[in-house]
C-alpha cells in the first residue's frame, strides 16, 4: 500500500541560501569595511565594539576580528573584517 507523502511530510516553497559559510564547525558571517579618510582602525574597532554592546546580543552569538591577510612575512598592509559567528 502506498502512502502519500505529504501524509508524513509537508513542503514550503521559500528563498534561502544556496550556501552557508562556517566558521570551524559553526555558522558565519563576514562583514568587511573601509576606513574613511583620516580615521584610524583603533578607533574604528572601537566604534565597532561600542555598537556591539549596545545591541544586547545574546551569548550564542559572539564577534571577533580576523586578518585573513597575512603573509609568513607579517602583515600585509590589508584591513583586518570582523566576523560573527551564532551558536545555538
Amino acid at each position: 500500500m502506498q502512502v502519500p507523502l505529504s501524509t508524513v511530510a509537508s513542503f514550503v516553497n521559500k528563498v534561502s541560501p544556496l550556501t552557508i559559510n562556517h566558521q570551524g564547525v559553526f555558522p558565519s558571517v563576514t562583514l568587511s569595511f573601509n576606513l574613511a579618510p583620516g580615521v584610524a582602525l583603533g578607533d574604528a574597532v572601537e566604534q565597532i565594539d561600542k555598537v556591539r554592546r549596545e545591541l544586547n546580543m545574546p551569548f550564542t552569538v559572539q564577534g571577533a576580528f580576523h586578518d585573513r591577510h597575512r603573509s609568513p612575512q607579517g602583515r600585509s598592509g590589508m584591513r583586518p573584517g570582523p566576523s560573527i559567528g551564532c551558536r545555538k
